[in-house]
């Protein structure tokens, strides 16, 4: 079977568009990266363990300084007893135990054991 030049090149043609399709659809797929996310990564790692921990430290530190002047500026208020809403609730008392009994030491009505 042989083909003639017009039909040799309509295949071409068509496998040239379709390789081009997949070379765009490929880029599409991956887009390019920022370059600002490659800054922020290199900033990460360029600063030193010790001195993100000392400003974590220090950053607790001061907030805790202000909580505690805070509080000190604040009069002290007195604690009011709560007041109790709606119905007061009753005491349960299924949860004690209610038996009383008496025991008395009498040798002739305890019962004796064969032996």
């Amino acid at each position: 079977m042989t083909l003639s030049a017009e039909q040799l090149e309509a295949t071409f043609a068509r496998q040239r568009a379709l390789r081009d399709a997949l070379v765009e659809a490929n880029k599409a797929a991956q887009p390019k990266s920022s370059w600002t996310s490659g800054l922020l990564q290199f900033g990460l790692k360029s600063i030193p363990a010790d001195a993100v921990r000392d400003g974590i430290i220090g950053i607790g530190k001061a907030l805790l300084e202000r909580r505690k002047a805070a509080e000190q500026d604040q009069p002290v208020q007195a604690k009011q007893p709560p007041t109790p809403k709606g119905r007061p609730t009753e005491r349960d008392t299924r949860a004690r135990v209610t038996f009383v009994g008496t025991f008395e030491d009498k040798d002739e009505d305890m019962p004796v054991l064969p032996q």
